[in-house]
């Protein structure tokens, strides 16, 4: 198994598509890449925009949804696939996922020829998963004394537009003049205490930016570090339409002077702004 190793930044490789001698390459289409998640792993949304590609275990680079990749071999070859996503929503930060496993498969490739793929990543096994899906009305969220409105539960029922296809409820906020700040603490259930890798999931989709941080005490005092922002997901034809980011909390889970750790979803309305609009949906802690 090729087991994922995180990378920062990295510059994307690429295998020409050429002949090399005699030798013609046969190709590797590669359809949009999903998740496929066992019962208590939550959604199946993804956001996986490349992946580290593999034929009998060499690297060929890393590619693009929808990218066809030529491999020079014929016959039966062993294709295997990273999926990388976008750390903290950053494009230039590429990283291979460290909690989705390897997709591989036996293609059988012919020169000059053509073999589509439709790559569908599994979580590993034994991780640990808080989820919020807010099926419930409960939302798991406490609301800081700076926040002056909360979050709602909001269903397909009663505003099937705003919810994500296939879900049936989301939670929402909205900001105001009369009711400019909102900053919800996670329950102390999504655990963040110990060490090793974290990462958050989460869908959402707004007119306004929002944050994603962290509360944590050292030496007994509290600090709120602001972490990401996240950038409003709103067109200029005015369409909103639901994304989905992966936040690496690692660099706090990998502290040992920290503890208490809780991350907090904020938002402050704008300076000459009247109103801002948010949702989200299929908030997951994962870690080992």
């Amino acid at each position: 198994m090729v087991r994922p190793v995180l990378f920062g930044s990295m510059l994307l490789l690429c295998v020409p598509a050429c002949k090399e001698g005699d030798k013609v390459p046969g190709y590797v289409d590669l359809s949009t890449f999903t998740v496929q998640p066992d019962p208590g792993e939550g959604s199946s949304s993804s956001n996986i925009p490349h992946a580290w590609a593999y034929a009998q275990d060499q690297l060929l680079g890393v590619w693009e949804a929808g990218s066809a990749i030529p491999v020079l071999a014929a016959g039966n070859v062993q294709l295997k696939l990273i999926a990388g996503v976008e750390r903290n929503g950053s494009s230039a930060d590429l990283v291979q996922y460290p909690f989705y496993d390897t997709w591989s498969s036996t293609i059988n490739l012919v020169p000059g020829q053509r073999t589509s793929v439709q790559p569908a990543f599994e979580y590993y096994p034994d991780l640990s998963f808080w989820i919020a899906d807010f099926t419930d009305i409960e939302i798991p969220f406490t609301f800081d004394v700076e926040s002056d409105t909360d979050m709602i539960h909001w269903d397909a029922a009663s505003h099937p537009d705003d919810v994500m296809p296939g879900e049936g409820s989301a939670a929402a906020f909205f900001l105001d003049e009369d009711h400019p700040r909102m900053k919800g603490v996670v329950y102390e259930s999504a655990d963040l205490d110990g060490s090793g890798n974290t990462w958050l999931e989460l869908n959402y989709r707004s007119d306004h930016r929002m944050l994603v941080g962290m509360i944590y005490t050292v030496g007994g005092l509290t600090v709120d570090e602001p972490y990401v922002y996240i950038a409003p997901t709103v067109r200029s034809d005015g369409g909103m339409p639901w994304k989905k980011i992966h936040i690496d909390l690692t660099p706090f889970t990998n502290n040992p002077i920290t503890a208490n750790r809780k991350f907090y979803i904020a938002a402050l309305l704008g300076a000459g702004d009247t109103n801002a609009r948010f949702w989200i949906d299929n908030v997951k802690l994962v870690r080992p």
